[in-house]
């Protein structure tokens, strides 16, 4: 048996799940009896199944996962290699309004979050008809008195949570 955890980040973000390639020598056909995961080397009997939810993850924990096999006749267990769960980057989200007008602010929506609960801090860079607007560095909004019809409007957010920056 073979087998390994995979996720695309190793973070609180994604599910570990496992990926096992089973073989036998005598060519009976390997089943999957039970999963066993551990945290830090704690059995966690909460756990039995073969993906791990990225709720149960935390940055910083090792984790792995042990796998007990049977051919029919005879039951083996396989440890996978274990994972240190990493830092998530922080997650932004901006919404608009549906028909905005040069006649009032231009307000984004702006949402953050962190799912290893870390503190998000974020800034702004504006750009009108493509080109950087260097008076509203950090602004959160573009006054209507900034506005003309027919203005291309772009908002360049980066958020970062003291160890990880995402755009």
């Amino acid at each position: 048996v073979e087998a390994v955890l995979t996720s695309p980040s190793f973070s609180a973000l994604h599910n570990l799940t496992i990926s096992a390639n089973m073989t036998d020598a005598d060519g009976d056909q390997p089943t999957l009896q039970g999963v066993a995961w551990y945290r830090n080397d704690a059995l966690q009997p909460t756990f039995n199944v073969e993906t791990l939810p990225a709720s149960a993850l935390t940055r910083g924990d090792q984790w792995y996962a042990v796998l007990s096999v049977s051919d029919g006749t005879d039951q083996s267990e396989f440890a996978t290699p274990s994972v240190m769960i990493e830092n998530a980057p922080p997650q932004v989200a901006v919404s608009w309004e549906e028909n905005p007008s040069s006649l009032t602010d231009l307000v984004p929506a702006i949402t953050t979050e962190d799912a290893d609960g870390d503190a998000v801090q974020f800034s702004t860079t504006w750009y009108k008809n493509g080109f950087r607007d260097a008076g509203l560095t950090n602004a959160t909004v573009v006054p209507a008195h900034r506005l003309a019809p027919e203005q291309a409007w772009r908002l360049v957010l980066v958020a970062s949570d003291g160890i990880e920056s995402s755009v």
